[in-house]
């Protein structure tokens, strides 16, 4: 009976909260630049900060809570980066290689606050007129899951490289209105990506971020 009740009052939020909600779907194109954490070859040393460079691509589904100014929903993204400054040594300490990309999959919840219009009317004939920067600027936390695959040069040194991580970050933008439904909205975010399983070429967790550079094409209400 307690289960029933719990199921039955989240159904009953979910259904208020989505009554007062609309529906937006966004496209992000960003720059990478990735800071990647590389254990050094040689003993006793700090492991090296690298800086890599890459593009993401990103497709996500937003419910806008009305008059509250907040957003959240699921996102897709696709990142690459194009390695530079990553050896791959043996056992012997010798170099075999090098590192020439990685391939990113990964699944995040933005949230997308507008601090400066938190419990206003979004329906009002002004709002779009009164203040760009208190309705239009906003904060984007997120969390998330990455996949990452890194590819070698020659292909053949080790198999596949794979890594797990929660991503955890905080970005901020500003929109910009075309008409009542597209908006272009500018943001930076910085990423900070939690192991959770090891990576097979250093034998131990790697701890890399990223800050992003770009702009999302969103269309809804």
């Amino acid at each position: 009976m307690h289960r029933f009740n719990f199921y039955f009052f989240t159904l009953l939020l979910i259904f208020v909260f989505t009554g007062s909600a609309n529906a937006q779907f966004g496209l992000s194109l960003k720059y990478v630049s990735g800071f990647e954490d590389i254990p050094s070859n040689v003993p006793n040393r700090p492991n090296d900060r690298l800086q890599q460079n890459g593009a993401s691509l990103a497709l996500d589904y937003r419910i806008k809570m009305v008059n509250y100014g907040l957003l959240f929903g699921p996102e897709v993204a696709l990142k690459y980066l194009s390695t530079n400054g990553i050896d791959v040594y043996d056992v012997s300490n010798l170099e075999v290689g090098k590192v020439s990309s990685i391939k990113s999959f990964g699944v995040n919840l933005p949230v997308t606050i507008y601090p400066f219009h938190f419990n206003q009317c979004d329906e009002c004939p002004t709002f779009k007129k009164a203040n760009f920067f208190k309705n239009n600027f906003f904060v984007q936390p997120v969390i998330g899951y990455e996949l990452r695959n890194w590819t070698t040069d020659p292909s053949a040194i080790v198999g596949d490289i794979k890594e797990q991580f929660v991503v955890a970050g905080i970005g901020i933008g500003a929109d910009i209105h075309f008409g009542k439904i597209i908006r272009l909205s500018p943001i930076v975010q910085y990423k900070q990506n939690f192991p959770i399983t090891d990576n097979v070429l250093y034998h131990q967790k790697l701890k890399p971020a990223s800050l992003e550079v770009g702009v999302r094409l969103g269309w809804g209400r």
